[in-house]
């Protein structure tokens, strides 16, 4: 007898073509953004080049402390993005000037909020205060 079901049935999906099996019934798509993250996370932690794609996008996104880290474990192996990562990290600010520039960035940017937080809780303790005086003058003048 034949077999039925599934089972007889091996075709080849046209949806598996481009994408890369990690486990069963687990895969990536070399177009997904995530794809050098999901590399180093299932396939290889030491990967070169999932280091040196995710540094360059995090350069990007001026995230320098990331770029600086995946920038320095790709120089950690021999491999063909050595070069490329060593130089583009010696034109890179060093992690102590860095840390410092963040620093200020940072006490600038929570120096602004609080002034805002402060004058809008000002501002909404105002307009509190003036609703409650309305209200007294209103149940004092319907008596």
């Amino acid at each position: 007898m034949g077999q039925s079901g599934a089972k007889g049935h091996n075709f080849r999906s046209y949806v598996k073509k481009n994408i890369i099996p990690l486990q069963r019934n687990l895969y990536i798509n070399p177009a997904d953004p995530y794809y050098y993250e999901k590399i180093i996370q299932y396939i290889d932690r030491n990967s070169p080049e999932a280091h040196f794609h995710l540094a360059q996008n995090c350069l990007q996104l001026n995230d320098l402390e990331k770029a600086i880290y995946h920038f320095n474990q790709c120089i950690q192996t021999n491999s063909r993005f050595y070069y490329k990562a060593k130089s583009i990290l010696e034109r890179l600010p060093q992690p102590e000037q860095l840390n410092a520039d963040v620093k200020n960035n940072l006490i600038r940017t929570y120096g602004k909020q609080k002034i805002l937080i402060f004058l809008s809780g000002a501002v909404l303790g105002l307009l509190l205060m003036f609703l409650y005086i309305a209200f007294i003058v209103f149940l004092l003048s319907g008596t």
